[in-house]
């Protein structure tokens, strides 16, 4: 929607500090803030030092109706529902005034490791770019395909994918790191994870959650012990035999067999219908991509950006089953 009126969408990360939300705010001249609950409360406490926020837009959530009540009692914005700003969209629809290529998209903010966050300007030429390169990389995109978004939209990585999902007319599915699989730290036990209740074909992830997939399935084979792990450590060895290029590893008739006995069971912990997994952020360990590859029988591709490059700079083949690379620069890069 803010694209399609060429108003600029400014991303901060929620952790930061007061004097780095105040300094990214003002900055770039905010004047509409859309949050939650949580990100509701610290606009309260710094409202005094925000100089151009005009309006502020919440999500509705449970309990948040003490936030909204001491944000109305600021009178330097003003306070609407996410529902409210819908319902008037309905009732008074406008023309689109599309933006040009060079006109800026997002300024998106880093995480302020190395000290204050720098604000990132980029063009809707920029977004484009990295949507189309990518595209040519990942076959046969498209409606049938759903998307599992769980990590922050301030990152670049999961904007960017966010893009090329919207292109492509996919589904999006959004969850959350803590509610991802069925044993995750915030699902009750006995409800399904986000995984599996979107049974997502794509999704994105940073080399940690494939850490954390790989050890809790290694995890929960040592605890079964017996024929289990007896039939596990088979089956995977010889997958990684071949998936290492061996003409001696499970290939044909075998691989379906493993996969059937074995695998099948690992794969339902996403969802069960993985077909591409992009991981970035961080280097990915060859051990764990090769228990990805095997275990939930998807290609993981790799790649290599910065948030001052729209994250497209480099991305491994669809096919590319080596490890430690990060592939070649995709079209829309020149890289010196």
């Amino acid at each position: 929607a803010c694209f399609r009126q060429n108003i600029t969408v400014v991303t901060i990360y929620a952790s930061l500090g007061e004097g780095a939300l105040c300094h990214s705010l003002n900055e770039t001249e905010v004047t509409t803030v859309i949050c939650g609950r949580k990100e509701l409360k610290k606009l309260i406490d710094i409202n005094g030092q925000l100089d151009t926020l005009k309006h502020v837009v919440y999500i509705s959530e449970d309990d948040v109706s003490s936030e909204v009540s001491l944000a109305k009692q600021c009178t330097n914005w003003r306070v609407e529902s996410f529902e409210e700003v819908e319902r008037l969209g309905l009732e008074t629809p406008i023309e689109a005034n599309l933006p040009l290529p060079s006109d800026t998209a997002v300024i998106m903010y880093t995480s302020g490791s190395t000290g204050m966050p720098k604000g990132v300007m980029m063009s809707h030429r920029n977004v484009l770019a990295t949507a189309s390169a990518v595209m040519t990389i990942v076959p046969a995109l498209g409606k049938k395909d759903v998307y599992l978004a769980y990590l922050p939209l301030a990152h670049i990585l999961e904007l960017a994918a966010e893009t090329i999902i919207s292109a492509v007319g996919a589904s999006i599915g959004y969850g959350s790191p803590l509610t991802l699989t069925d044993t995750s730290n915030k699902i009750k036990r006995g409800t399904k994870g986000d995984a599996s209740a979107l049974r997502p074909t794509l999704m994105t992830a940073v080399p940690a959650i494939l850490d954390r997939v790989r050890d809790g399935v290694r995890k929960n084979v040592d605890a079964k012990g017996g024929v289990a792990k007896k039939l596990f450590d088979i089956a995977y060895s010889r997958r990684l035999a071949a998936v290492n290029g061996s003409w001696f590893g499970a290939w044909g008739l075998e691989k379906l067999v493993w996969d059937m006995l074995v695998f099948q069971k690992v794969r339902a912990i996403l969802g069960g219908r993985i077909r591409f997994i992009l991981s970035g952020g961080a280097p990915l360990s060859g051990e764990t991509q090769r228990f990805i590859n095997i275990c939930l029988g998807a290609p993981i591709g790799q790649g290599y950006g910065l948030t001052e490059t729209c994250a497209g700079g480099t991305f491994s083949e669809y096919n590319d089953t080596s490890v430690g690379r990060v592939g070649a620069p995709l079209s829309c890069s020149f890289i010196k």
